[in-house]
């Protein structure tokens, strides 16, 4: 079996590759930092007392091909909750990771799974680009401008939130 070997910048062009796909995905720190207004959600199942509020929900529309996603939201709870995770419709995508996105000690922002985000009383927690969101994975089809996506949100406390988020471009 021959091996083949390819020039250093062809693998170097993957790789940035790969880094652009990413970006695109996460979008960037320069998004704009203001929450967005919040607007009460109806949970699906919830402990009484504990009903959190969502709103300024979006999802960024994908490039055709993509087969990643991202969404974001501001969470509000009226006590102190934990967000344990999202989840998304399979004919959406196979699934739905709540991510961080931190710079490395070498100056290149990263991404990373986080299995819950605690969420203090009354304090809005903001989900955005740069940072916390959730990552739609193997998507279905693209995410176009127009369409809804229904995640659903599982709080410690509060259980289940389900909410419709709207494909856009950029934050409302």
């Amino acid at each position: 079996m021959a091996l083949l070997h390819l020039p250093r910048t062809v693998g170097l062009c993957c790789a940035v590759g790969l880094i652009a796909l990413g970006a695109t995905a996460c979008g960037d720190s320069t998004a704009p930092t203001t929450a967005p207004t919040i607007t009460t959600t109806t949970p699906t199942t919830t402990t009484a007392g504990t009903t959190p509020s969502v709103g300024g929900q979006w999802a960024r529309r994908s490039p055709t091909g993509a087969t990643t996603g991202v969404a974001y939201f501001t969470i509000t709870s009226p006590v102190a909750d934990r967000l344990m995770g999202v989840s998304v419709d399979t004919g959406v995508a196979m699934m739905a990771q709540l991510h961080e996105s931190t710079m490395g000690t070498d100056g290149q922002m990263a991404m990373q799974p986080v299995d819950g985000v605690d969420l203090k009383a009354g304090v809005p927690f903001v989900l955005q680009p740069g940072g916390y969101h959730v990552m739609l994975m193997q998507l279905a089809k693209p995410l176009t401008l127009g369409t809804t996506v229904v995640l659903t949100v599982t709080l410690q406390k509060a259980g289940k939130v389900t909410i419709e988020v709207p494909v856009r471009d950029e934050a409302p």
